[in-house]
């Protein structure tokens, strides 16, 4: 299964996957970052309209993930909590998912900001985001 596949990719290339939707941006509204540990790596991605053809040109650019069959499975998971995420607080809302595999646990970032509203939750696990939101 890619969800748990993943994340163990994540650890292995000591990376973090960044996924953030921003709603007051007029174009653009989502940055798709592939951050590596190693500074002199630097980072893959852009900020765009169509986050997950990123995230798959992402993948392409770097051997470690392009060979590994990154499946719609994990995009359709990714792509689902946000939208969960945009339909209760609305489209002006900034959302962040981050992913990254450490060397003991592999975690879950959920990040959301309003005008009225700041939550921030750390989990082992991507469908416990899902039940918090």
């Amino acid at each position: 299964m890619m969800l748990q596949r993943f994340p163990i990719l994540l650890k292995e290339n000591e990376c973090k996957l960044l996924i953030k939707y921003d709603g007051e941006r007029e174009k653009n509204k989502y940055t798709v970052k592939l951050l590596y540990n190693d500074l002199k790596r630097g980072s893959l991605g852009k900020d765009t309209d169509n986050p997950f053809a990123e995230l798959k040109d992402v993948f392409k650019n770097d051997v470690s993930f392009s060979d590994n069959g990154i499946s719609d499975e994990f995009f359709n998971t990714v792509n689902k909590l946000l939208e969960n995420v945009r339909t209760k607080l609305g489209d002006a809302s900034i959302i962040s998912v981050i992913m990254e595999g450490n060397k003991e646990n592999i975690m879950y970032t959920l990040h959301i900001q309003t005008e009225t509203y700041t939550k921030h939750c750390t989990t082992k696990n991507i469908q416990e985001l899902f039940e918090i939101y």
